[in-house]
């Protein structure tokens, strides 16, 4: 039977910020926010009329009287003017040496620096009609986050924080919630929770926590980050619906290549719903099962009942 199917995607994301520990600590920072806004724009506005002033005194060549010979500066001349000039704008703009970065929320914890760098919220959303019914629909696109509803279909919606303990590490959290297309249920996973160091000596960084694998370019992005609207087939056949990710480690090097170049090497738990490929779980195998091979429930009983990752690029 022949299948028509129309998609259309709608892609939204929306940026906020702003959180603090306390009610008081949150109007705290505001308010100094604000008071190191205003000093910026009076400094600003008063660089701004001492250049009207400068420009006022030079009379432009209609006004100069008939005849009158045109005064032309010398470069020796001109080049220390627009020095000063770009001295001006510098100092008005750019912090001072020794001012503290100027930042919304950050938190001062012995020698760290705890700051909040970003919350983001995105939203994927698709409409489509097909000649088949939904059902069959369900074998057509494998994806846990593909169109596979006539009608609206909620892909993903996603809340991520990202932060950071300055000089040590960084972390991000990746929340979803989605709408099964047949029953309507609501479902709410954790996609992604780890962190990164930023301060290894000899080039190392080490990644911990539950993050997707590292193998090839597509596993390791978030739905509203393709390229496409439906998850590639081969992805979907080989780490599952929901892309292969599980809690482990990863330590990274980077080589002191004259090229680009970076070695990877990590571990992560072999089974769950996102470890199609290896120990899964029952209610994955009952659902897709993998060539017909029955389900076989294995515990972790040594290093060989884990998953690894090599990668070079």
């Amino acid at each position: 039977m022949r299948t028509i199917l129309i998609s259309i995607m709608t892609f939204f994301v929306f940026y906020s910020s702003g959180f603090a520990q306390t009610l008081e600590d949150r109007i705290k920072i505001l308010e100094e926010a604000l008071k190191k806004q205003e000093e910026t724009i009076k400094a600003q506005q008063k660089l701004i009329e001492e250049l009207k002033a400068e420009m006022k005194q030079v009379k432009p060549p209609e006004q100069q009287a008939a005849g009158q010979p045109k005064e032309v500066l010398s470069p020796a001349v001109q080049e220390p003017q627009r020095a000063a000039t770009l001295d001006k704008v510098k100092e008005a703009l750019l912090p001072k040496e020794g001012e503290p970065k100027r930042e919304i929320l950050s938190y001062q914890a012995g020698g760290a620096t705890l700051r909040l760098i970003d919350v983001s919220f995105d939203a994927l959303i698709a409409a489509g009609a097909s000649t088949l019914r939904d059902e069959p629909l369900q074998f057509l696109e494998g994806g846990g986050h593909d169109p596979r509803k006539r009608g609206f279909t909620v892909q993903n919606i996603e809340l991520s924080f990202m932060g950071a303990v300055d000089p040590y590490f960084n972390a991000e959290a990746h929340l979803i919630y989605f709408l099964d297309p047949i029953s309507g249920e609501s479902n709410f996973e954790l996609e992604e929770a780890f962190f990164t160091t930023q301060k290894l000596p000899y080039g190392l960084q080490l990644k911990g926590g539950h993050f997707f694998t590292e193998f090839g370019m597509i596993n390791p992005q978030h739905p509203h980050q393709w390229q496409w609207q439906d998850q590639p087939i081969i992805n979907t056949r080989l780490f599952g619906p929901d892309g292969m990710r599980g809690p482990g480690f990863r330590l990274g090097w980077f080589t002191p290549l004259p090229w680009f170049s970076e070695v990877y090497f990590g571990m992560q738990n072999a089974n769950g719903e996102t470890m199609a490929s290896f120990l899964a779980n029952e209610e994955f195998i009952e659902e897709r099962p993998i060539g017909g091979r029955p389900f076989v429930n294995r515990d972790v009983r040594s290093l060989k009942d884990l998953v690894y990752l090599g990668r070079w690029t």
